[in-house]
């Protein structure tokens, strides 16, 4: 399974260290970047989760819908938070405290969902 990880630095890490210990190839993106390229690149990825704290959210969520690749948001506690940003074109959310086992068996789910459920996502 291949994720790509946009967001805060500090999400990002936390997020991609489990993934990677799992053996989830990850692909981070920053902020600032050149988001359009970064996504273009990652269109072979298998799953998109999005920091909903970070700066460009709607931006991002846009670009990763136009190559079609699922995306979990990643939301804080606050459930303020996931109604704001309910309107987004998403596969639904994580919170930013969530469990590496269910962190994988959500993505997982997510991944299948997109590909139909026919077969199984490799990890």
């Amino acid at each position: 399974m291949k994720v790509m990880i946009f967001g805060r630095q500090t999400t990002v890490k936390k997020i991609a260290s489990a993934l990677i210990s799992e053996e989830v190839e990850v692909v981070s993106i920053a902020p600032g970047v050149n988001t359009v390229e970064a996504v273009e690149q990652c269109e072979d990825a298998n799953l998109a989760l999005i920091d909903t704290q970070a700066e460009d959210v709607k931006r991002v969520c846009h670009y990763v819908n136009r190559v079609g690749i699922p995306i979990l948001l990643i939301v804080n506690q606050k459930q303020a938070e996931w109604e704001r940003f309910d309107s987004l074109p998403t596969h639904g959310y994580l919170l930013d405290t969530t469990k590496n086992g269910e962190l994988m068996a959500r993505l997982t789910a997510a991944a299948r969902s997109n590909n139909g459920g026919k077969e199984e996502v490799q990890r």
